[in-house]
């Protein structure tokens, strides 16, 4: 089978699950080959196809897509085209379709989309407008991708609330600044307990020095990122006396530097009080 044309599945009036599965030489589907107004499902995945122009406009009463292992253009004006007339789907799988990018204000045009799988795919970064007010949204996969950083504007924390299964493992993390908000965000909020594979699927890839073994927590690296960053300050009232046995040894044999602003004012003296245990409204009163 290599070619499907118009209307061939029109007759069937009953027809409400289709599958089309492993037809590696399938080269050529004409527009109206899966019009068909009783089809609910169809299952179009293992094919290696290039989806380019609007197949599903003759389905718009279609509920579940499966398009997993072929290839999805990334032009976004084709991407609407493909998805925008398909406001009745509640299940969208898109996974491992050498996904790029994701056009901003497309899944609003299905309000009814209750999973979403980008699973496998290309993906680094996206509009702040993409994911927002997908109130019926309640799995996300967007898994094996490249995504670096996840910050406040990734995802918008209405999403995050209510989602029930979230899956960003295997990515491409950055442990540096930009990542503080994701962290920050594990630790207030309850998202590890809808995040899948956490905490063996999350691992940082840069810098080389951050690179360790998945089974290590990405916020034991981010931790240990966030103290190696820190301008070391000593001030007169805090003495090694103050610290603990490993913080004394450490600025016992560090120069002393001048701190400078910008770098993480708030975040340092939260980690320095702690650690000497000294009221937060009282920090030392001159820089040597």
């Amino acid at each position: 089978m290599t070619h499907d044309e118009n209307n061939i599945f029109s007759r069937t009036a009953n027809l409400e699950i289709l599958s089309i599965n492993k037809i590696c030489h399938l080269s050529i589907i004409e527009p109206r080959a899966f019009a068909c107004p009783s089809l609910k499902e169809l299952k179009f995945s293992d094919n290696g196809f290039r989806v380019k122009t609007a197949l599903f406009k003759p389905v718009p009463s279609l509920q579940k897509l499966d398009l997993s292992n072929n290839y999805i253009t990334n032009s976004p004006v084709i991407f609407r085209n493909l998805f925008s007339p398909l406001s009745n789907l509640i299940v969208l799988n898109l996974r491992a379709t050498h996904i790029k990018r994701l056009p901003e204000r497309l899944f609003q045009k299905i309000p009814f989309l209750k999973i979403l799988n980008l699973k496998g795919n290309e993906i680094v970064t996206w509009n702040r407008n993409v994911f927002k007010n997908l109130t019926s949204l309640r799995h996300l996969y967007l898994d094996g991708n490249n995504i670096q950083v996840i910050n406040e504007s990734s995802f918008p924390i209405q999403l995050l609330w209510s989602l029930e299964k979230f899956d960003i493992s295997q990515n491409q993390f950055w442990c540096t600044c930009a990542q503080r908000w994701f962290v920050d965000y594990l630790r207030s909020s309850n998202i590890s307990k809808i995040l899948k594979n956490w905490p063996i699927g999350y691992s940082c890839v840069y810098p080389d020095d951050k690179k360790k073994p998945s089974s290590r927590r990405l916020l034991a690296h981010r931790r240990a990122s966030l103290w190696e960053r820190l301008i070391l300050i000593m001030h007169s009232q805090i003495d090694s006396s103050h610290m603990t046995n490993s913080k004394r040894s450490l600025l016992d044999t560090t120069p002393h530097l001048q701190y400078q602003q910008g770098l993480g004012e708030d975040l340092f003296w939260s980690a320095i009080t702690k650690a000497v245990r000294k009221p937060f409204k009282d920090p030392p009163i001159a820089i040597l």
